[in-house]
């Protein structure tokens, strides 16, 4: 109950979570650089800082900071959802850099999951989806959640792709 009042205080709305069974993993966006989340198992908070020239990728549980994942290049997106679909949130950053294996400085999605629900830890670091990405959201409607991305295809024009996580990677779902 208490997060609900939260989010009514602050004119939000939870999405992921199966309300009539009371399961999932409830997560709610604060501020842009913000999500709060509970399920039965877990609740805390994931927040995006800027650190002098960096980024930093904080895991909190109340006022406790639990860790720390410091990224060294330009934060374009910061989301949040439950894409593994074990009522732990992933944590989804977009950000812009070269490759070892794609030299040009582009859109890169990296994914990062919450061990043991304290550490957070790399679960992808993509040097590129399909094409060249342009952006991307985390759809919470579902669980496990799926990631909308906006790509370039070879010809310029803007192709809408629907990703699951899955194992090593993202798998590819369907055009929309």
């Amino acid at each position: 109950m208490k997060w609900i009042v939260i989010a009514v205080v602050l004119s939000l709305t939870w999405v992921g979570c199966d309300t009539e069974r009371r399961e999932g993993c409830a997560i709610v966006q604060t501020s842009p650089s913000s999500f709060a989340y509970q399920s039965k198992r877990l609740s805390g908070s994931i927040q995006l800082a800027a650190v002098d020239s960096t980024w930093e990728i904080r895991h909190y549980r109340g006022n406790d900071l639990l860790d720390v994942w410091k990224l060294s290049d330009p934060v374009y997106r910061f989301d949040c959802g439950d894409l593994t679909g074990d009522n732990i949130p992933e944590i989804v950053v977009g950000v812009t850099r070269a490759t070892r294996y794609r030299k040009e400085v582009d859109h890169r999605l990296f994914i990062f999951k919450l061990f043991k629900g304290r550490k957070i830890r790399p679960l992808w670091l993509g040097s590129r989806v399909g094409l060249p990405l342009i952006d991307f959201k985390v759809e919470r409607d579902s669980v496990p959640a799926v990631i909308h991305t906006w790509e370039r295809d070879t010809d310029g024009t803007t192709v809408e792709v629907i990703y699951r996580q899955q194992g090593f990677g993202l798998q590819y779902q369907n055009n929309l």
